[in-house]
């Protein structure tokens, strides 16, 4: 039994939103979670303008439910996951739900193209990621989702990157996965050292590498008390790309990454670097938001 009791996804029958319901069945089996299945009505009733959004409402299979639902319970079916289908209001209602079921995770379907372009269910995919209180896991119609390597996590100095790093090795453990903790050295890095009379670049870079080794070597210690398997690595570059090209080469399971409630964190802020993960990643991305 794993750290995850209760899955909400969204489905509307995209590419994106069909890899999104094999990614979250297959999590949900290894998890020994149940699923709950959400449908946004694609109608708005006339009057219903300024109205408050209702909870959703259970769809009864063959009274309401859609065929995208019926094809997401068969799947959980076959591979005996406890499954549901409900139906919202709007794709925000969702988040909604999750919080009103207690539900530990969300797992959404994005469209892959810049910035998150807007189709039924990746039009709020970004609001849902800015306020579900859960792990929300970001499904490309592209990503790969059957990968068996490492789980990668995004590592700065951060309280969303700790919260990012603490939802991931629990998963781990639950998986049986290793973790692989990215660092990226950029200029954010170098702001960190305050300028000052003489400054010089290249004692400047030395002295930020050694703030992060130290860093690194910290969350190590953590990592090895807490008995998971890891690998850490220091990595150069544009940071999404970065991450991307990692996920790739050691076919992750998912990215995790930390978001700010406020929409802003040192350098993994949505709207910058995370919100360019989910859109580039070629695996789910798990934003946890702080």
């Amino acid at each position: 039994m794993g750290n995850l009791r209760h899955i909400v996804v969204g489905v509307d029958g995209s590419p994106p939103s069909v890899r999104a319901v094999a990614f979250a069945v297959a999590l949900a089996k290894t998890e020994g979670a149940r699923v709950s299945f959400c449908r946004a009505r694609v109608a708005v009733p006339m009057g219903a303008v300024g109205r408050r959004t209702a909870s959703p409402a259970e769809a009864v299979p063959g009274d309401g439910a859609d065929e995208y639902e019926r094809e997401a319970l068969t799947q959980a079916a076959a591979a005996g996951v406890p499954a549901n289908a409900v139906v919202s209001d709007s794709p925000l209602a969702m988040e909604k739900y999750a919080r009103a079921q207690r539900a530990d995770a969300i797992v959404i379907g994005t469209d892959g193209s810049s910035p998150l372009q807007r189709n039924r269910l990746g039009s709020d995919a970004l609001a849902i990621i800015r306020s579900a209180d859960v792990p929300v896991f970001s499904v490309s119609g592209q990503a790969r989702i059957d990968g068996t390597g490492p789980i990668l996590v995004a590592m700065d100095a951060s309280a969303p990157a700790e919260a990012a790093l603490t939802a991931a090795v629990s998963l781990a453990r639950s998986q049986r996965a290793t973790l692989q903790v990215v660092h990226i050295f950029d200029d954010s890095d170098l702001a960190r050292i305050p300028e000052h009379i003489g400054y010089d670049p290249e004692t400047t870079r030395r002295q930020a590498m050694t703030a992060v080794t130290d860093e690194c070597d910290d969350v190590a210690d953590r990592l090895r008390a807490a008995g998971v398997p890891f690998s850490m690595e220091m990595v150069e570059g544009e940071p999404a790309a970065q991450l991307a090209d990692v996920a790739s080469r050691a076919e992750a399971r998912f990215i995790a990454i930390g978001t700010h409630q406020r929409n802003f964190i040192s350098r993994l802020a949505m709207g910058s670097v995370a919100e360019e993960v989910v859109r580039v990643s070629p695996v789910p991305v798990m934003t946890v938001r702080r």
